[in-house]
């Protein structure tokens, strides 16, 4: 049963069950439509095994479950680091060698782990924008998975772009036109079970209670339907017959719609946080509704990212992952240093070409000054007595316009 409803699926042929509750399949596919709306392949992935919850291992599988189903178009490269805890030694092993591969890390681990591995990327020459972190979580909560709240960061330090090249993905809660609900939750929560809900927190908020709070209706939904159908084979009692009712539809219940695929799964909406530089606090940028299709962005709420074009980080670095490859290679660095000199050298030569030409051109006018182009003979074509003024003041005009001091020699009239 823990398989179908959190981790790679059973034969469901053989084992007919529906999980209502939501999926690691589902979280994952989430995260993998991600990268692939960046174009980001290359993923290194951290899993935490030893924590209070099984999440952040099935998720692990079921991540690598999903890559087996994506086209070959999109060449995923994915490298997977197992610790049963993260320290300071094992978040440093894992960032240096994340660091060869990719420039995507997955961190299917605590928040508190998370941000431990956020701080410490500075140490490795990775919080410089260049490099993208992902956190998932099932739920927020604090004190045990994690909230967007604890990677709000103020400090104008090093670590800052690392926050800011961050993408938390969790799962969205109810909003607040359910408000009336949680209310009725709660009182019915108090009365029954003396449990109180604190004012921050509502019980929709968290997945599991919806998730249970959906499976009643939806079973209730689907034997209604069977009991009433005209169909003989199609009975309430049919466990068969329930689990055919609730597949590869679309239900509206009390909490919205919900869609249980063809695998019948239902999985559960996420919400995709990103770093506001201004408030210096995480924001949803974008949510991941299986009813409405997959990824929906927010534009209002875009990230900026900490790259010098303020874009997404590349999958591949124009130097590749050691930094030493494409136009840094070796064999490159030659060339490379050599070019500004080069171009030095061409600007010189051409202006001392230009210098050379200008001065020739020069002294050919100085040599040639007694020589008159035709418009200025034509413009020198007076007659009578005012022919010597005409010349002489045509000449001091083409030599001025020129800068070249010159006394004009006027022939005497005959």
């Amino acid at each position: 049963m823990k398989d179908d409803f959190w981790g790679p699926p059973a034969n469901l042929a053989t084992f007919p069950a529906v999980a209502a509750g939501g999926s690691n399949l589902g979280y994952t596919r989430a995260v993998l439509d991600v990268l692939s709306f960046y174009e980001w392949y290359h993923v290194t992935v951290l899993i935490e095994t030893k924590t209070f919850t099984p999440f952040y291992m099935d998720a692990g599988n079921a991540l690598r479950e999903n890559v087996k189903l994506i086209p070959r178009y999109r060449p995923f490269s994915l490298s997977v680091y197992a610790f049963e805890y993260v320290t300071n030694d094992t978040a440093a092993i894992f960032l240096k060698t994340a660091k060869r591969t990719s420039r995507v890390m997955i961190l299917l681990t605590l928040g508190s782990n998370a941000l431990l591995i956020l701080k410490m990327s500075e140490k490795f020459g990775m919080a410089n924008g260049e490099y993208v972190f992902i956190n998932l979580q099932p739920t927020q909560k604090e004190g045990s998975y994690g909230t967007a709240s604890q990677f709000s960061y103020r400090a104008d330090d090093a670590s800052l772009l690392a926050f800011r090249s961050l993408l938390f993905i969790s799962y969205r809660p109810a909003g607040s036109e359910f408000d009336r609900l949680n209310e009725e939750i709660a009182q019915r929560t108090q009365r029954q079970y003396n449990l109180t809900y604190s004012k921050s927190s509502k019980p929709l908020d968290n997945y599991a209670v919806q998730s249970s709070y959906d499976m009643v209706e939806l079973l209730a939904a689907a034997t209604n339907e069977t009991f009433n159908s005209e169909d003989s084979e199609a009975h309430g009692c049919s466990g068969l017959q329930l689990v055919k009712a609730l597949t590869n539809r679309t239900f509206t219940i009390s909490t919205g719609k919900v869609y249980i695929n063809d695998q019948r799964t239902r999985n559960l909406d996420l919400n995709i946080f990103g770093f506001n530089a201004s408030t210096r606090e995480l924001q949803i940028i974008g949510t991941y509704e299986w009813v409405k299709g997959g990824l929906l962005w927010r534009k209002e709420s875009s990230i900026r990212w900490p790259t010098f074009d303020q874009r997404p980080p590349p999958d591949i670095p124009v130097c590749g992952f050691s930094g030493s490859e494409g136009p840094c290679a070796a064999g490159s660095t030659v060339i490379n240093a050599t070019t500004p000199s080069v171009v030095l050298v061409l600007v010189l030569c051409g202006l001392i070409c230009f210098t050379r030409w200008q001065w020739m051109a020069e002294r050919r006018q100085m040599e040639n000054w007694w020589r008159l182009g035709l418009p200025l003979i034509q413009s020198c074509a007076v007659s009578g007595s005012s022919q010597k003024l005409a010349e002489k003041s045509a000449l001091e005009s083409f030599y001025a316009a020129r800068h070249i001091p010159v006394a004009v020699l006027v022939p005497a009239t005959p």
